[in-house]
């Protein structure tokens, strides 16, 4: 996932743009997986109000490369 990417929220089905993957975003880790979660900003297509979630709740539709 990367900045300009169009992605799909998977339970919402809203479309969205990425606008920073890095971890700006937002990173939260647990200390006892070790994990580190990444929530990306995007803006919504439909209203162009700017938002993140955890990455894992979006899904590529269709790569800026």
């Amino acid at each position: 996932m990367k900045v300009g990417d169009m992605v799909r929220h998977k339970r919402l089905g809203k479309l969205a743009l990425i606008i920073k993957s890095d971890a700006s975003g937002g990173v939260w880790s647990t200390p006892e997986s070790g994990k580190v979660h990444r929530f990306p900003e995007f803006v919504w297509l439909d209203s162009g109000e700017i938002d993140s979630c955890y990455r894992e709740h979006l899904e590529v539709v269709s790569e800026s490369r």
